[in-house]
């Protein structure tokens, strides 16, 4: 018992501590080398935009990444454009809000409908909404309160959220949250909610966002991923996230949720000394992780139904379950253990989830040799 509880003890405190497993989905179109937001629309298309310095252009490719058209934004200049979310069908909200030194007292974002569009290069003129932190004290502001830098915006129920890139010396890992109305204005903006992300510059610094028709709002930054099960309420940094590493290194600034459930898609800019990025990334964080931890032949065979609401079975492979026992643990985004079940010998084994709140959680089934593998199961609202 002292060993199982150690051994529990030590997968809580990794909770998502296994990487988060991605695939290359395609090579960026020519041009869009400094990816640095990106969406994808009803189509199965995806939206992108270089980041500063570049011109005020969207890129609109296909999953293969063929170049469908382009969209200049007439209107605008793109300082330091972060981010883009998706609105009401045709509608899309740029950000140009980074901020590097905390001194910019021209933040914006353009709001511009790309409906319509021919093949090839169009020309849209945006909406333009202004913003400005109401808690900014000078430009810029002491280094304790370098928290004025933003490169993630999500939109829900009207309204749009931004979410900050702390670069406060000493370093805090604190991200705030504003939100605005998603129409065009001058804004005056004072904080919603905080939430501090553990780790240092590389772990806790946001470099976009996006947030599911579910409710889950994902937040990236260069090493990991943070994903928050939201409410109803205006104040999305609640509760305990989930949090899931992101093992290769390059320059991820971009994500968003994808049409199907528990997909997320990622880009990264391109390193031409490096020969390095560039591309569009697919992570499938429900169900079971591809990577084996331990040698024992016995695997998962099926998850189902996942993300699920009542109950969910999981069935291991038949090889090896009769002369071992395996167990089923499941993990909360807080650590606890809130199922320890053992599987019966047929190695199918159904447990209801209807009194455990929804969210994301870590599954791990474990066995008297210390076989070890664990899959992300998502608990829908009941």
């Amino acid at each position: 018992m002292i060993k199982l509880s150690v051994f529990l003890m030590l997968l809580s405190a990794s909770l998502f501590a296994q990487p988060l497993n991605s695939v290359v989905v395609c090579g960026l179109p020519s041009g869009l080398i400094e990816s640095s937001g990106l969406e994808q629309d009803s189509d199965g298309n995806f939206w992108s935009h270089n980041d500063s310095g570049n011109e005020p252009v969207l890129y609109h490719f296909t999953a293969e990444g063929n170049l469908l058209n382009t969209v200049r934004v007439s209107n605008a200049e793109n300082v330091d454009w972060e981010d883009i979310t998706l609105g009401s069908a045709g509608v899309l909200f740029i950000a140009d809000i980074g901020n590097n030194g905390n001194q910019r007292q021209n933040l914006k974002i353009y709001k511009i409908n790309v409906e319509n569009l021919i093949d090839g290069e169009n020309s849209r003129q945006a909406g333009e909404i202004t913003i400005h932190y109401e808690n900014q004290g000078g430009f810029p502001p002491q280094d304790e309160f370098l928290n004025f830098d933003a490169e993630a915006l999500v939109f829900r129920n009207d309204s749009l959220f931004i979410f900050t890139k702390n670069r406060t010396v000493p370093f805090t890992g604190i991200t705030y949250q504003y939100s605005l109305p998603a129409e065009p204005g001058d804004y005056e903006l004072s904080p919603d909610g905080s939430f501090s992300i553990q780790g240092g510059e590389a772990e806790a610094r946001v470099t976009s966002g996006d947030l599911s028709p579910d409710g889950q709002l994902v937040l990236l930054t260069t090493t990991k991923i943070v994903i928050f099960q939201t409410t109803a309420s205006r104040f999305l940094l609640q509760g305990d996230p989930a949090v899931m590493t992101i093992p290769d290194f390059s320059q991820k600034e971009a994500i968003c949720w994808g049409n199907e459930a528990c997909t997320l898609y990622m880009t990264d800019e391109y390193i031409a000394s490096l020969e390095l990025g560039g591309k569009l990334y697919q992570a499938i964080i429900c169900g079971p992780q591809t990577h084996d931890l331990y040698s024992e032949k016995v695997i998962l065979a099926r998850v189902f139904p996942n993300p699920a609401q009542d109950y969910v079975e999981i069935h291991l492979k038949k090889e090896g379950i009769k002369t071992k026992k395996y167990t089923l643990s499941l993990i909360s985004g807080t650590g606890i253990e809130v199922r320890n079940t053992v599987f019966p010998e047929s190695g199918e084994l159904k447990i209801n989830i209807n009194t455990l709140p929804s969210g994301i959680y870590n599954a791990i089934v474990f066995s008297t040799s210390q076989f070890r593998r664990s899959f992300v199961l998502q608990i829908l609202p009941h």
